[in-house]
């Protein structure tokens, strides 16, 4: 048993080895993201309801998918026109600038436009992200790429969780007795800081030129086309859609069956923090190193996960471990206690987080190159409409003790989409498990 465990190890180690100098600097970038995402999901709610109870979450977290929905509408057209190394630091720009107003303008209208820029930029780094991992690799090692780019996200955000945990109450320590919003403030500043230090790793990746976007109806006959910009590939976007039927069906059917898990989602998931320190009485050091738990178990999943895809199918692996998570859901929702709760969440966690890029992968492998940054965007310009809908909901059953509720209500959904995703791309090619064979080696970039 052992032997076989060195040899996996091995193995992957191999395919690890194979990534490409620009690959590792934006898992270096990543890794830092990670760190302030983590900061900010045991403190960002916090900080909110500390300001006072004439401002909610539900007035507050309505901008950040409605700012990302607006995002969406160009973010495709524009990494594919200028490319997502470009994008990416556009982006980053974009979120530090409303990191910085959220924090100094603790106002609704400065939290809105704060959360709201901070959502356009990550939008765009998102977007980004799937089309520079399949820039710098092969299929020989794409899935174990995308599955420790999720992995490093994740082991920082475990970090930045225990940090999260702990910052108030070091915060407290070095400045003295604080209001707790400012102590909130602080601590999350202080994550940002870590966030902007991957400015520079991003800088350093390669980038190969973007092929230009060309439109149906911008050549002449008999004459080249010229390159267009992105408000006429948006002016444009019906003629697309005519002449790629196929594809629109294919990104249709993801965007269905990835639509079920985002209503269900949105009904709990952005309420954890305040759920387990409000509600079941935890302190947010617990709540931090019971995220950095989570985190640390989601990574394993994660790594495990890609040569379960190479073996049983990212199809047959994706709706398992979905279905799998639902019983999770339901204890979590009604356990009566913390311990019940705290196990639950981290079993559902890693079963539902560890094919998020078994996910991204087969998505980039069955839409063709042309539009891989469009159908992204529309995965995450839809998923976020679906938000900005849904989290305000979500908010109302947190308010009114009806969280189990949610959970119930999100638990049916993730089984319809489990039963959609498999009905629709069983029979896919990409579905089966890869040949090694049939693998390309890769660029060295």
């Amino acid at each position: 048993m052992l032997q076989r465990l060195r040899g996996a190890f091995a193995e992957y180690a191999g395919y690890v080895r194979r990534f490409s100098p620009s690959a590792r600097l934006f898992l270096a970038a990543a890794t830092l993201a990670g760190i302030n995402a983590g900061v900010a999901g045991v403190l960002l709610n916090l900080y909110i309801r500390s300001l006072g109870s004439d401002i909610t979450l539900g007035q507050v977290l309505w901008a950040g998918p409605a700012g990302a929905l607006l995002a969406g509408v160009a973010c495709g057209p524009l990494v594919d026109r200028f490319g997502p190394k470009r994008s990416m630091l556009a982006g980053t720009a974009v979120a530090g600038v409303g990191a910085v107003l959220l924090l100094a303008v603790p106002t609704l209208p400065g939290l809105r436009l704060g959360l709201a820029l901070i959502s356009m930029g990550s939008i765009a780094v998102y977007i980004a992200a799937p089309p520079l991992l399949v820039l710098h690799s092969t299929p020989f090692e794409r899935k174990h790429l995308f599955a420790v780019t999720a992995a490093a996200y994740v082991v920082s955000t475990a970090v930045g969780s225990v940090i999260g945990g702990f910052l108030p109450d070091a915060i407290t320590a070095l400045f003295g007795p604080l209001p707790l919003a400012e102590v909130y403030r602080r601590s999350l500043f202080s994550g940002a800081l870590l966030s902007a230090l991957g400015i520079p790793l991003l800088m350093l990746v390669r980038e190969a030129p973007p092929a230009p976007v060309v439109l149906p109806e911008t050549g002449a006959a008999g004459s080249p086309a010229t390159p267009a910009s992105p408000l006429r590939v948006l002016k444009a976007l019906p003629v697309l859609l005519r002449e790629h039927r196929r594809d629109v069906v294919v990104i249709g059917q993801f965007l269905l069956a990835d639509a079920f898990i985002r209503v269900g989602g949105n009904l709990f998931v952005p309420f954890f923090n305040v759920y387990f320190v409000e509600q079941l009485g935890a302190s947010t050091a617990w709540f931090g190193a019971l995220r950095s738990l989570d985190r640390t178990i989601v990574v394993v999943a994660t790594l495990l996960v890609a040569p379960l895809a190479v073996r049983y199918g990212a199809v047959s692996t994706i709706t398992f471990t979905q279905l799998l998570s639902v019983p999770c859901l339901l204890a979590f929702g009604f356990a009566p206690g913390l311990a019940l709760a705290s196990a639950a969440f981290l079993a559902r966690g890693a079963l539902m987080e560890m094919t998020v890029p078994v996910r991204d992968s087969f998505l980039m492998e069955v839409v063709p190159e042309r539009v891989r940054a469009t159908a992204n965007a529309a995965m995450t310009m839809v998923g976020q409409a679906i938000a900005l809908v849904t989290i305000p909901i979500g908010a109302r059953l947190l308010d009114a003790g009806r969280y189990p509720l949610a959970c119930a209500v999100a638990a049916a959904l993730y089984v319809v989409s489990a039963m959609l995703y498999w009905l629709f791309f069983r029979a896919k090619p990409q579905a089966a498990p890869q040949r090694l064979q049939e693998w390309a080696p890769v660029p060295q970039t």
